[in-house]
């Protein structure tokens, strides 16, 4: 009988690392979880999101969730960075209640350093209120938040936000000009450059095509001024005309 060669397959079985993540600086580099990876440098460049109540520890912080970058490998821990910030939708619902107005803005801004940084704000009022207002409390806020990112770096504006202290701020600020019930910034992120010029691009667009609404609207309101005014001209004359025919009778 012949023999028959037996052939082994053999795996290979590639051994995996526990390694630990740790928070931003801001946040106290503390650990907040592990990866478990055949190489550590194979989970660099990767994003993940954690409610912000785990890096704080405050409860009033559980409606935030920030999105952070595995940035850094310093032996088999892995350092972050923040790239994100947003507060979740189902807060924000509860906010904006009937006979209020909610204000929302998007626009891109940049930071000491040159980083561009898209930013999502929102004011809620006590009581409804007309457009001219509106871009008026928009307006105040979007520089507050402009004079403030301009004088650092993303993650020291972020440690702001995360105190609340621009947003404090801000509502003490606007409720001088109108009562305001909520400023929030419900969200900002780091972007890149060609997104930044689209984004600029697009919102310059939006706002071209309001203001030729608002030149329609304060047109038409003038012909309807003109209308009203002709009208009510051709009465007085119609009456003072009557009163004529009366007095000759």
């Amino acid at each position: 009988m012949a023999k028959k060669d037996l052939k082994k397959s053999k795996i290979k079985i590639k051994k995996k690392i526990w390694c630990k993540i740790v928070a931003p600086k801001s946040f106290g580099s503390k650990e907040i979880g592990e990866s478990y990876v055949t190489k550590a440098e194979d989970t660099l460049n990767r994003n993940m999101t954690i409610s912000l109540r785990e890096l704080t520890g405050s409860m009033r912080d559980q409606n935030v969730k920030v999105k952070l970058l595995l940035s850094e490998l310093d032996g088999q821990q892995i350092k972050t960075k923040t790239v994100g910030y947003g507060v979740v939708a189902n807060f924000v619902k509860k906010l904006v209640r009937k006979r209020t107005s909610r204000l929302d803005d998007v626009y891109i801004l940049r930071t000491k350093d040159g980083q561009a940084v898209q930013l999502k704000t929102l004011i809620v009022t006590y009581n409804r209120i007309n457009r001219s207002m509106g871009l008026v409390l928009r307006s105040k806020l979007k520089a507050m938040i402009t004079e403030e990112l301009v004088k650092g770096n993303f993650d020291e504006f972020v440690s702001k936000v995360v105190g609340i202290k621009i947003q404090s701020a801000a509502k003490r600020a606007i409720n001088k000009m109108y009562p305001v019930k909520e400023v929030l910034i419900r969200g900002m992120e780091l972007v890149d450059e060609k997104k930044a010029e689209r984004l600029e691009k697009k919102s310059a667009n939006q706002i071209g095509e309001v203001k030729e609404r608002r030149k329609i609207e304060e047109f038409k309101d003038e012909m309807t001024a003109q209308k009203s005014e002709e009208t009510s001209e051709e009465d007085s004359s119609d009456s003072e005309e009557t009163g004529e025919k009366e007095n000759q009778e």
